[in-house]
């Protein structure tokens, strides 16, 4: 899907942890805007955020690392989230205001909480009616859910946010993510390898490396933020009339139609694209 050579300036933000500055992102990282540590550039302490900006717009056939789905495209990096990952609702709230404002296409927000916020509730439909599409994990709580069903997930239960369910290589939901009536569509998210800090906090096998493999429906979410990103620019939709034909184009998992564990199905970026 590397075609995407028009792809708009801006066209996603990741509302996150920062972006770290990577050779394989290079000039698709923005000047973005660090609302945890205000008057800093949005750098990436922890590396969520990077390896997530990574599946979206690493860059391709450049002989290293990693190539995103949407390899054409720009990044504008909102850090919102600290060092540790954690964030509280008011200043992911802000981020959000601040990243449609600046005129992009698409929002990804590789993040969940199970109580729903007004501040955050009302920053996403003020993006949404700017016509930007805004993308969400569905939670990464899927393990526990069995007797008594997965707590909602906000933002990704909001009226018009897409909410992305993880799936393993296999096609089927992976243990950990969160099933729901929030779940719209399925993307890969189970040992996705993609860019990060040198200076990360991610632990384990990522100490030192500049791309290593993580789990869960933050990993989704890009596959899919990216997918938009090619429908605006190869179609110029935006907002709602990407999300439809997300959905129409997407390939149907598990049971026949919607289902709480896959949404309307696997993301399907070639079909999407080819839609009309």
């Amino acid at each position: 899907f590397c075609s995407a050579e028009r792809t708009r300036l801006r066209a996603a933000s990741s509302v996150d942890t920062g972006v770290a500055a990577h050779t394989d992102l290079g000039s698709n990282r923005l000047a973005g805007r660090d609302f945890v540590d205000p008057g800093t550039s949005a750098t990436d302490p922890n590396g969520h955020g990077t390896h997530v900006a990574g599946i979206v717009a690493a860059i391709a056939n450049n002989r290293r690392g990693v190539a995103g789905l949407a390899p054409h495209a720009r990044i504008l990096p909102v850090r919102v989230l600290g060092a540790d990952g954690s964030g509280t609702t008011d200043v992911i709230a802000r981020g959000v205001v601040y990243a449609a404002d600046r005129g992009v296409q698409v929002i990804n927000l590789s993040l969940a909480a199970t109580q729903s916020d007004t501040a955050l509730q009302r920053a996403v439909q003020y993006a949404q009616r700017k016509g930007v599409l805004v993308v969400a994990a569905a939670g990464n709580d899927g393990e526990g859910c069995f007797l008594f069903g997965c707590p909602t997930q906000y933002p990704a239960a909001y009226a018009d946010v897409v909410g992305v369910g993880a799936v393993t290589s296999s096609l089927r939901r992976a243990s950990f993510s969160s099933f729901g009536s929030w779940v719209d569509i399925a993307a890969p998210g189970d040992v996705i390898l993609s860019t990060i800090p040198s200076t990360q906090r991610l632990g384990g096998d990522c100490n030192g490396r500049r791309y290593c493999a993580l789990s869960g429906t933050s990993m989704a979410t890009p596959y899919v933020a990216a997918a938009a990103a090619l429908a605006y620019s190869e179609k110029g939709w935006r907002g709602n009339a990407i999300s439809r034909r997300l959905f129409s184009t997407a390939t149907d998992l598990g049971s026949s139609g919607r289902d709480d564990s896959f949404g309307h199905g696997l993301v399907n970026p070639s079909a999407l694209t080819r839609a009309r």
